[in-house]
């Protein structure tokens, strides 16, 4: 399959030769990945581009200079007050280090505007990551550079605080499985790219937007892109801007894209490369198997996509089941180039994954053993097979459907109970016309 990237799997004794579990190489089986970054938190602009992006359904990061923004007043008719990164984080939106004062924090090589030293950088990220934690109401794992460069040394500070590191400019799409996490490239959107474009004209801004979002997709990598402001400096033409927005909607609603902030796209792929898939049992009736990453599951908190090519025999379900943790949802079945895939979300770590086909046929709701009616005998099933989790058949007591016997099925047989289907026994007066409408019949013909 075009987007599955192979992992490591673990064979455990009992697996059939049948069962295929991989991971998706991007959240959804996306073609691509996609980011929308903001750099120097400029007002107004970047308040309108954060609105912008929730009214569409999607998120961005936005690297911000806490000193710059609401430390002092010097800088505060510039920047927007703290309120307004709290509003974009509850929305979905990350926000990463752009240091306190952006300040380069390539400390080693002699530049003015860098940090003096290494317990600078430190000290910076320690303070920006405890004043964005409190915002993002979670870890902060991304930096974008000042100034737009970083050093092997000033990269090894990063490293201890960070998951990812973002760089300026280069215009070129990230591979699946960056070899450096902490120099991921960007295409430049505005006046300040390093090849010059006029992004004030609407014409070649709206060439240059398609170009980033088609290279992106034909490399099926992970494009990311870089905004100052609007059209205040780095004159983005707004018309070209927002209807590119629409493009990018449209592209996740198709799933062609996965559009994501750096810090959750950086979380996938370091989850999906040191992932590792062990199969437990495949038979006719049910897929066993574990997907882990041994990470720490508190910071890597964003679900794999896991895709499995499912048995023959499966391929007639009306749907595919997943339970783990005692839980039972619905996998979604996908068929790409004549093969069937169940293809759910999943963290690692989460303990036994059981998938199993859903046959139930919908009949006479509570109608257990498929006599025609609900009565104590479908109720006996329920009870044998209270709180067991099976393949989804009517005869294993689950009414439902999903996987699991319990209350709900409980549910179903009582609200429908002494209910019968129309070829149930009838009661006698509608046997006696039924009889002479046969008799009716047979003398109707002998004439």
């Amino acid at each position: 399959m075009k987007n599955i990237l192979t992992c490591v799997i673990l064979v455990a004794s009992s697996l059939s030769a049948d069962a295929g579990v991989s991971i998706a190489t991007w959240k959804g089986n996306a073609l691509a990945a996609y980011t929308l970054t903001h750099d120097d938190s400029y007002r107004p602009d970047q308040e309108i581009m954060g609105n912008a992006l929730t009214e569409r359904g999607l998120v961005g990061t936005f690297f911000v200079n806490p000193g710059k923004c609401w430390d002092t007043a010097e800088y505060g008719w510039t920047r927007p007050p703290k309120e307004v990164f709290t509003e974009f984080a509850a929305q979905g939106h990350e926000l990463g280090s752009h240091t306190m004062w952006h300040q380069s924090v390539m400390y080693d090589q002699g530049l003015s505007y860098a940090f003096a030293n290494e317990q600078e950088l430190r000290d910076d990220c320690i303070q920006t990551k405890a004043i964005l934690d409190e915002l993002n109401q979670k870890s902060t794992q991304s930096i974008g550079y000042p100034w737009g460069g970083v050093s092997a040394a000033s990269q090894a500070v990063v490293a201890d605080y960070f998951l990812t590191g973002r760089v300026s400019g280069w215009g070129q799409t990230n591979d699946v499985s960056p070899d450096n996490m902490y120099t991921i490239k960007t295409y430049t959107c505005g006046a300040s790219s390093p090849v010059p474009i006029n992004f004030g004209d609407y014409d070649v801004c709206t060439a240059t937007f398609s170009q980033y979002v088609d290279k992106t997709l034909a490399s099926g990598g992970w494009g990311i892109e870089q905004y100052h402001d609007l059209n205040t400096t780095y004159k983005l033409n707004p018309e070209a801007y927002f209807e590119h927005l629409d493009v990018l909607q449209n592209k996740q609603a198709t799933n062609e894209l996965w559009i994501a902030t750096e810090g959750d796209v950086s979380r996938y792929v370091y989850s999906r490369s040191a992932a590792t898939v062990e199969n437990i049992q495949s038979d006719a009736e049910v897929l066993k198997f574990r997907v882990d990453d041994f990470l720490d599951d508190s910071l890597f908190d964003v679900p794999l996509t896991i895709m499995v090519e499912v048995p023959q025999a499966w391929t007639t379900a009306e749907q595919f089941l997943v339970s783990k943790n005692n839980e039972t949802r619905s996998a979604k079945k996908v068929v790409e180039d004549n093969t069937v895939y169940a293809v759910f979300d999943s963290l690692a770590n989460a303990g036994l994954i059981t998938l199993y086909p859903n046959f139930v046929a919908v009949g006479l709701s509570g109608d257990l053993n498929g006599d025609g009616s609900v009565s104590s005998r479908d109720l006996d099933l329920v009870r044998a097979n209270w709180t067991v989790v099976l393949p989804a058949k009517l005869s294993t007591g689950d009414a439902n459907g999903d996987g699991y016997v319990g209350s709900a099925d409980l549910d179903l047989v009582r609200s429908n109970w002494g209910a019968r289907s129309v070829m149930s026994v009838p009661e006698p007066a509608a046997v006696i016309l039924l009889l002479g409408g046969i008799l009716a019949a047979w003398h109707m013909r002998r004439r």
